[in-house]
């Protein structure tokens, strides 16, 4: 991958971590107390949206870790490489998928194994 694309994807994927960052915050910022609850029927909707929240949250942090990791490659060299056969990822995967840590053949064999 040249250099120019791969710094035009450090910058996007450090744009996605801010905001994820972000929206972090702005989960918090939208839980809804027990205490807040006037009856029984509102008690079980705010306990059904922050269990929404909570899932946004968990699939965001997924995300934030996800981008961290493909920074902590773009640092140390190794982004573009494959994490299993260490072959070249194809840049137009890193372009469609900027986290991509296997080339398609390792990722084709991983899903059809656990997935």
């Amino acid at each position: 991958m040249k250099i120019e694309r791969m710094r035009e994807l450090e910058k996007y994927l450090r744009t996605q971590f801010e905001r994820c960052l972000n929206t972090k915050v702005s989960h918090k910022s939208q839980y809804i107390p027990a205490t807040e609850c006037r009856d029984e029927i509102d008690h079980v909707a705010a306990i059904q949206f922050n269990g929404s929240l909570e899932l946004l949250e968990a699939q965001n942090d997924a995300l934030a870790d996800e981008i961290d990791t493909a920074l902590a490659r773009i640092k140390s060299g190794q982004y573009g490489e494959c994490l299993k056969c260490r072959d070249e990822i194809d840049p137009k995967r890193l372009e469609a998928s900027p986290t991509a840590g296997l080339c398609i053949k390792c990722q084709s064999y991983f899903e059809r194994r656990y997935c």
